[in-house]
């Protein structure tokens, strides 16, 4: 199976996430739940161990879902499977706002995949674009520690399970819109 896919199905594991939760929780398998992050972490950082001394969202994702894995094995409580999509925030902000502070931003480090010369321009709007992640992260970590301190698990599996990826496209998707706006403003000036 190729690296792509396997990533691809690690990817569609961490989006159901909340999903296997809601149920683990009503069915009492929390502990497999812990497991299984340990599993997905592993299997991250295994496909990572090529690029090893890169520090990626990827392998840091990787090594969250391990400890986070590893710390609801050893405190032994479902409820702090409630907590993951709050860490998950957490990890993705700290790493968006690091680059910030030592650049080049996050988002700059991916748009010089495509285009390793960026323009002054460019870098800025990358800058910017990293600033809004932070915002959205921030928020979205907001929500997600309320969702479980309301104690409702079926708002905690929409919030969790549906609206924040929704949110998360919206953003995605008007992000792309504005670009391309910008992008096609620049080559016609």
């Amino acid at each position: 199976m190729s690296e792509a896919i396997v990533q691809t199905l690690l990817g569609v594991a961490l989006v159901l996430y909340p999903l296997a939760v809601y149920f683990g929780l009503k069915t009492g398998v929390h502990a497999w739940l812990g497991v299984g992050l340990i599993g997905i972490g592993i299997l991250r950082l295994w496909f990572a161990g090529r690029r090893i001394g890169q520090v990626t969202p990827n392998t840091m994702i990787a090594l969250v879902a391990m400890c986070f894995g590893v710390a609801v094995l050893i405190v032994g409580s479902g409820d702090m499977l409630l907590y993951y999509p709050v860490v998950m925030n957490v990890g993705m902000l700290s790493i968006f706002a690091v680059s910030l502070i030592f650049p080049p931003s996050l988002i700059e480090r991916f748009a010089s995949i495509r285009e390793p010369d960026l323009p002054p321009a460019a870098i800025r709007y990358c800058r910017r674009v990293t600033l809004v992640w932070c915002v959205f992260l921030a928020g979205n970590g907001a929500v997600a520690v309320w969702t479980v301190l309301a104690g409702d698990r079926h708002v905690w599996l929409f919030y969790n399970g549906f609206l924040s990826y929704v949110l998360m496209g919206v953003l995605f998707a008007g992000e792309y819109a504005v670009r391309s706006i910008l992008h096609s403003r620049h080559r016609s000036a």
